[in-house]
């Protein structure tokens, strides 16, 4: 999984911010979930959804990640509670996915309010560092 983390940090042309780029995994993540109709595309989706909340919980425990500690600590929570459902998901066919994409919808309509505030105050906006999306479709 250290290769999640690499991918996240390695610099792209995806010509959006980070945010941007996490709001399209979110959104990928969440079309996966919501079209598993059959078992192997249920697990896939799951294991995407499991890998995108891994990434991210490790890029929140790296010291140098600049969020406040207490939002980082709640998001870990989020993250963990997220891969946990979704290996159980994975065993037990009758639970919803429908939790873990109202989770999802909340991160990118939080991530989308970030965007929209941030906009307004940084004219030289810099590129995304990362390529979560190429990551977890690989």
């Amino acid at each position: 999984m250290q290769r999640g983390i690499t991918e996240y940090r390695k610099p792209n042309s995806f010509p959006g911010t980070p945010r941007e780029l996490e709001i399209m995994a979110f959104r990928y993540c969440n079309r996966l979930l919501t079209e598993a109709a059959e078992p192997i595309a249920r697990i896939t989706a799951l294991s995407k959804n499991h890998e995108l909340w891994s990434i991210l919980v490790k890029d929140l425990a790296l010291e140098n990640n600049g969020l406040p500690e207490v939002l980082k600590q709640n998001l870990i929570a989020l993250g963990q509670w997220s891969m946990r459902y979704a290996i159980l998901a994975m065993a037990r066919t009758e639970l919803p996915m429908a939790p873990m994409v109202r989770v999802n919808s909340d991160m990118i309509e939080g991530l989308e309010a970030q965007a929209l505030a941030m906009a307004g105050s940084r004219p030289n906006a810099a590129p995304a560092t990362a390529s979560l999306a190429a990551a977890l479709s690989a």
